[in-house]
């Protein structure tokens, strides 16, 4: 199996779901964490075989993810990188020691894992083959495992309490960045019963890190003590201050947390980033840093790599500035996001902007662009191609232009994006956003065969 081979089959797979929580639509294919936990089960149990830093939340998660890593490679430990969507290639999941996975390799760990998946479901016809998002995960998993890697930086999928990379037994630390109101089709209808599948990567004595707020705080809360896990929750008053609570702890020795985290979270650090959101994320990624070196004895002096790792980072698709170009991309496509991105933009591009518009069927599109947009905005709309069923670019035109936006709909993201650089004003910066499909379209558009080629565009 080469490259090319090992895609086509991992695309053929079918899509992974999570286990329908109460009051969501009930799904054709419903995957089982227990097929999960079997498989890995005979083949070793690669996932527990590393420490694993396990992140999940609605926005921000990635973010979180890739800025541990980044922290953990300039300190000299040899992590591994686990995230998705990738954008341009399916490399991009993959990464140790903050390089990507070869072409080679990919479909080496691909060709061993269908070999694997056929023979577990021939074996086990009542669980049957792994899924698409189980096999990307195994994939993970035996790969850490073989490269030998000090930590496993994982992402969750979407939800927790079913997703495949919750099939680790004990995490070192886990994080819930965020909740908010995604995915309500499969995490179910209201803010509570998408914290309570999010809460479901909390693990009995391990500590929790989060952000979330209100009723999804309480629900977590509530998980936390039920497992005896310490919870760190990161509170943010304004755009520059945060605090920290500490619940649950039954041998006090988290008190002591929020002293070793000023160690992390200096003044510079926080002066250094731009947006709310963006210092929210550096600060949750912070305190799993510091949870990670304090339950590891011996371990490296992590908060001495912080601002390095931070500078080093390269996170692209989330709010990535070309400047030679005039465009920012970023992969906003919910709610949360879409207001968290209007206030950086509101911060950081406050002169005139455009719009670069896709979106899925599945999201609040209206109040997506309700939040996103303003009077006299110009708004590009195009529709991808693709399995998942869009929101058509006519109706995000109507949107806009119902709210005093100046919109156009057109058949393609790419033919959106070449229009809106057609027209690009002076002093106009073009934010390409509402689903990572249009940030892919833009890069490729700019040339960009691998999102490495972005770096360069990146620098000013």
């Amino acid at each position: 199996m080469d490259y090319a081979q090992a895609i086509a089959y991992i695309e053929s797979l079918s899509p992974v779901s999570l286990k329908p929580a109460a009051g969501a639509e009930s799904l054709a294919s419903t995957p089982s964490l227990e097929r999960m936990k079997l498989f890995l089960k005979e083949d070793g149990d690669p996932q527990n075989a590393y420490p694993v830093l396990h992140i999940g939340g609605t926005n921000g998660k990635g973010s979180v993810t890739a800025m541990v890593d980044s922290v953990l490679t300039a300190a000299g430990a040899r992590p591994g990188r686990y995230i998705g969507p990738h954008l341009l290639r399916w490399n991009e999941r993959y990464h140790v020691n903050g390089v990507s996975i070869s072409d080679s390799e990919l479909a080496r760990y691909a060709e061993t894992v269908r070999r694997q998946s056929e023979a577990f479901g021939a074996r086990h016809p009542e669980f049957g083959e792994l899924t698409w998002f189980e096999f990307l995960t195994a994939m993970g998993f035996a790969y850490f495992a073989e490269q030998n890697v000090d930590y496993a930086v994982m992402e969750v999928g979407l939800g927790g309490l079913w997703d495949a990379t919750n099939a680790v037994k004990s995490p070192l630390v886990t994080c819930i960045v965020t909740v908010g109101m995604d995915h309500m089709h499969i995490l179910g209808p209201t803010i509570e019963a998408i914290a309570t599948e999010k809460a479901g990567i909390i693990k009995p004595g391990i500590p929790v890190v989060t952000a979330a707020t209100g009723a999804a705080l309480e629900i977590i809360r509530r998980k936390a003590t039920q497992c005896g896990a310490p919870l760190i929750v990161c509170s943010f008053p304004d755009q520059s201050q945060y605090s920290l609570e500490i619940s649950n702890d039954a041998d006090t020795a988290y008190i002591r947390l929020p002293i070793l985290c000023r160690r992390f979270i200096t003044p510079e650090l926080l002066a250094g980033l731009k947006g709310g959101y963006q210092m929210q994320n550096a600060v949750v990624a912070c305190v799993v840093l510091a949870v990670c070196q304090m339950r590891q004895k011996n371990a490296i002096d992590l908060s001495q790599h912080v601002q390095t790792g931070f500078s080093q980072l390269f996170w692209p698709g989330r709010f990535q500035y070309l400047p030679e170009h005039g465009v920012l991309l970023d992969g906003a496509h919910n709610l949360p996001g879409a207001v968290a991105l209007r206030a950086a933009l509101d911060l950081s591009f406050p002169e005139r902007r455009s719009f670069v518009l896709s979106a899925y069927q599945n999201k609040d599109v209206p109040e997506m662009l309700a939040s996103l947009l303003r009077p006299g905005d110009c708004v590009y709309a195009g529709e991808t191609s693709g399995r998942r069923p869009v929101f058509s670019a006519g109706d995000i035109a109507k949107c806009a232009d119902k709210l005093g936006c100046e919109a156009r709909a057109h058949d393609s993201v790419r033919s959106a994006f070449d229009a809106a650089v057609a027209r690009k004003r002076i002093n106009e910066t073009i934010v390409c956003t509402g689903s990572f499909v249009t940030v892919k379209e833009a890069l490729l558009a700019l040339g960009c065969t691998r999102v490495e080629d972005s770096r360069l565009l990146t620098r000013s």
